[in-house]
């Protein structure tokens, strides 16, 4: 990495953790990967905001990822999320043939990780790089949290590993762990999900499975003020519209939404 980009990160981190303290609260764009995300619409609740906070999941909705590209390229400070590989659709035998994941089970992917295999390990460094070239060249501040697996089922031992290795890849980023069940590793950010994580510093709230269309978010913000990052998500930020009942390869989903949904976020924003 050119010592540009880490002097820029390093500075980055400086200056964006003391303001993360007092005004945490980012969306949690997941699906920012799709080929029909509206980036121009997107980027509408981050209008007047002094730092750009959002997270997204790579791999899963796209290899390319041009509005990542384009937050990235903003030159305010930003404090990003990313999650490396799907475990949803591991747990929910849904994944793609794109997935890491993809012909797992939990059992196996515990003992492949726990093995060193190279091909699934091949494909969790091959998204880990595309990761760290994006953020390379990015521009600004940048305060970098990178989660190893979204909502992961494997045991603690498979985790550790590639918890491991994401540190070892993107040294400069906060390495994240975010189990759906269970304690987090020791010593890592933990993140948790809904609207009731239950976490204790350091760590990082995101609504993601609840809608924040229908819960309190204030009280939402409130309980997870302490987080590092506390993210307000909703199910179009799945590109799933608001039917979740059916599912929907995520590279086939419907990213198009009005203007006016992003325009109601930036509000989202607004309550702290």
């Amino acid at each position: 990495m050119p010592r540009k980009y880490w002097a820029t990160l390093i500075a980055g981190l400086v200056t964006t953790c003391s303001l993360a303290k007092a005004d945490n609260v980012g969306l949690s764009y997941l699906g920012i990967c799709q080929k029909t995300w509206e980036c121009s619409e997107s980027m509408i609740p981050f209008q007047g905001q002094q730092v750009i906070r959002v997270g997204w999941l790579e791999q899963t909705f796209g290899e390319r990822c041009p509005c990542a590209d384009k937050i990235l390229q903003d030159q305010r400070p930003k404090e990003i999320r990313v999650h490396i590989a799907n475990g949803p659709c591991l747990r929910n035998r849904r994944c793609g043939r794109y997935e890491i994941f993809y012909g797992q089970t939990i059992a196996s992917a515990n003992r492949r990780v726990v093995k060193g295999n190279k091909l699934l390990l091949g494909k969790f460094h091959k998204v880990l790089d595309r990761l760290a070239a994006r953020l390379a060249a990015s521009r600004g501040p940048l305060t970098c949290y990178v989660s190893a697996v979204l909502e992961s089922d494997l045991n603690e031992k498979a985790r550790s590993i590639l918890y491991r290795l994401t540190a070892n890849r993107l040294p400069d980023c906060v390495v994240v762990d975010n189990p759906l069940r269970g304690k987090c590793i020791r010593g890592a950010v933990c993140e948790r999900h809904g609207q009731y994580p239950g976490l204790d510093r350091p760590c990082i709230a995101d609504l993601d499975g609840e809608a924040g269309e229908k819960i309190s978010r204030p009280h939402f913000l409130e309980r997870t003020r302490g987080c590092d990052l506390s993210f307000l998500w909703s199910p179009r930020m799945n590109c799933n519209g608001f039917d979740t009942s059916v599912f929907i390869d995520p590279r086939k989903r419907n990213c198009a939404y009005p203007r006016a949904y992003y325009e109601g976020l930036i509000g989202w924003l607004a309550e702290r």
